[in-house]
């Protein structure tokens, strides 16, 4: 220190020495409890808007830690930023975790976790309370991992999940509406237990998943629905996106999914990879409205996306909107069989749009009795039911359509019974055609 001290005078003078004595002071200030320093107009002070948990406890495992820090937050610290990434494990790479570590988190408060590399053994499920994050060090590298021992979820009804967006109603405790719950940047692994990885059926407005990957879970990798005890308790209405999701397991069973949307409304789906064996039955389970379902890969499964298989719910997949689904066989060599498989039971209203399958089918449509075996549909849309049928709309050549060309149509066949041809230069003939039976042939036939 003293030498430090001459050099600085010697170079910077004394105003220059005081200065640097004072940030050297208060940084060493800042080790001890674990704030950061700040000046306050008159002397240096502890800060708890950012606050190093290494620094701040050494007694038990990090939950433990950065529980007790977490737990002692009070009416002021909104929104600390606890940062866990200096507790590291004291040999190896993992460290075991045998509680909850927001649990203590007083109502009204929030706060920000940022996660060490590694991998933490948890013994006990996490509810992220509102306008709360975790945020980790990036997948593969910060890894939350049930134990296969003595795993726990005490905000479970149905459903056991290594963290929770928000608290679930269980008999009247807990449960309400949340906001701004966000998890990042991480890993979790449910080693092959029929457990999910996230649950939200609280957490609404500014609330996500991005960046996770999720391994070895065979329950849902992300459950989106409503609270238990019903939907006034909580929903995962208006959450979201959620992007940036790898789901891989080699153990699913037929109920193991990707993603289950519930009936509920999240915003959207992007960017999502699910992988599993052939044994489950679907990938993305879609019975929720007004969603957006966009750069998705599926490989392995029977089907990729159902929509409107659980019945049940006010919305059970209706307005939905899919965009580039594709089916791929990178994992698995067994194909995904029905790409997107629509359910009876769907409301319809659906846009689907660049589907590519290496499947049976790309699109099993049950409301228009449709089979669409097309490798690539560029698009397909179903909306209401006229008649007791449906309208549709879609590129497939065997399917009934409405095309457009400039030659006419006459005496040639067509693809699909009922599909019409509009005749754009047509003049004293007729414009508009149909596709029609005529006892041996489907042939194009004028209308007028």
């Amino acid at each position: 220190m003293k030498d430090i001290c001459r050099l600085s005078e010697q170079r910077l003078g004394l105003s220059g020495l005081v200065i640097l004595v004072l940030l050297l002071s208060s940084s060493l200030m800042a080790q001890n409890p674990g704030y950061n320093t700040v000046y306050n107009g008159s002397s240096t002070v502890g800060s708890k808007a950012f606050i190093d948990a290494s620094g701040y406890n050494a007694t038990g495992d990090i939950c433990a830690r950065v529980g007790t820090l977490i737990s002692g937050l009070t009416t002021g610290s909104a929104g600390t930023v606890v940062d866990a990434r200096g507790i590291l494990p004291s040999s190896g790479s993992s460290q075991p975790c045998t509680s909850d570590p927001f649990s203590g988190l007083a109502s009204g408060l929030s706060v920000t976790v940022l996660l060490p590399e590694g991998t933490i053994v948890m013994s006990k499920s996490w509810a992220i309370p509102s306008q709360s994050q975790l945020i980790g060090e990036g997948p593969g590298r910060t890894i939350l991992q049930a134990t296969t021992s003595s795993f726990s979820d005490p905000y479970a009804s149905s459903r056991t999940a290594i963290l929770h967006m928000g608290k679930p109603s269980i008999s009247g405790s807990g449960g309400g509406i949340d906001f701004e719950i966000r998890i990042e940047h991480l890993t979790l692994d449910g080693q092959g237990q029929a457990i999910d990885g996230v649950d939200n059926q609280n957490a609404e407005e500014l609330s996500y998943v991005n960046d996770v990957a999720i391994n070895n879970v065979d329950g849902y990798g992300l459950f989106l629905a409503n609270d238990p005890e019903g939907a006034t308790n909580g929903t995962a209405n208006h959450s979201g996106p959620y992007t940036n999701i790898l789901f891989q397991t080699s153990s699913a069973t037929s109920s193991t999914a990707c993603i289950n949307v519930q009936f509920s409304e999240p915003r959207a789906l992007y960017g999502i990879t699910c992988i599993a064996n052939a044994s489950s039955n679907g990938a993305i389970w879609l019975d929720g409205g007004n969603v957006a379902v966009e750069d998705v890969r599926i490989d392995g499964f029977v089907d990729g996306i159902r929509i409107g298989s659980q019945t049940g719910g006010a919305d059970s997949g209706q307005t939905d909107l899919l965009m580039n689904i594709t089916g791929t066989t990178t994992v698995n060599t067994t194909p995904t069989t029905n790409l997107v498989h629509i359910y009876s039971t769907s409301t319809g209203n659906l846009t689907l749009a660049g589907l590519t399958s290496l499947g049976t089918d790309s699109i099993m449509d049950g409301l228009t009795g449709a089979d669409v075996t097309d490798g690539h549909v560029g698009i397909y849309i179903v909306g209401q039911p006229i008649s007791g049928g449906y309208s549709r709309f879609t590129n497939s050549p065997n399917w009934p359509n409405w095309a457009v060309g400039a030659t006419s149509p006459s005496g040639g066949t067509c693809p699909a019974n009922g599909s019409l041809f509009s005749y754009t230069l047509g003049g004293s003939g007729s414009t508009l055609w149909a596709c029609v039976n005529n006892g041996t042939a489907l042939k194009w036939t004028a209308v007028e």
